[in-house]
């Protein structure tokens, strides 16, 4: 019948999705799904059957986080600024972290600073502000990046549909003769 369907309206937003037992299930089993995977992802020992393990287990985390965060009328109706900020920023974050986090063999983190050695509590403390560091220029440049490819793309691809053709049949050109030149040599 139609009364028990789950509408996704506007007055559903402040009611659970679920009966009471139902949601209490779903949320439990969820929170389990999602602490194993992170116990797992902590405690594995071995890149290649950690990355085996992820293909299988990452749709389970995915599936669980959603309905988790569906569960409650709290977690559905807020968000992270911090997440909604990386979020915007998403692609710029991905192809700066080969240029700017990673070191040249891609397995070890860049270092702007040396730490001192000897181990302590001021040589964590260096760590850590090195780190925040890294982190901070990390984020100004990403966010220097995404406006740059805002603005190129408002040169590129204008609201008006002729100029959008036009601009585009150029760049198609442009990159059949970059293409063509790199053929040749």
């Amino acid at each position: 019948s139609s009364s028990n369907s789950v509408s996704f309206t506007s007055s559903n937003a402040l009611t659970n999705l679920w009966r009471r037992r139902q949601n209490t299930i779903v949320i439990a089993v969820s929170a389990a799904v999602v602490m194993a995977y992170l116990t797992f992802a902590w405690t594995c020992s071995s890149k290649p059957s950690c990355n085996a393990w992820h293909t299988l287990a990452s749709p389970l985390v995915v599936v669980a986080v959603v309905l988790l965060r569906n569960a409650s009328v709290a977690l559905r109706s807020s968000h992270s600024w911090l997440f909604a900020a990386a979020g915007k920023v998403s692609l710029e974050l991905f192809l700066l972290q080969y240029h700017l986090w990673l070191a040249d063999d891609t397995h070890a983190l860049l270092v702007l600073l040396p730490i001192p050695g000897g181990g302590g509590v001021f040589s964590a403390i260096a760590a850590a502000v090195v780190v925040a560091a890294t982190a901070a220029i990390f984020a100004s440049a990403a966010h220097a990046l995404h406006a740059q490819c805002e603005s190129l793309a408002g040169l590129l691809l204008p609201f008006q549909p002729a100029a959008s053709h036009s601009r585009l049949c150029v760049l198609l050109l442009l990159l059949v003769a970059a293409s063509s030149s790199v053929l040749r040599a």
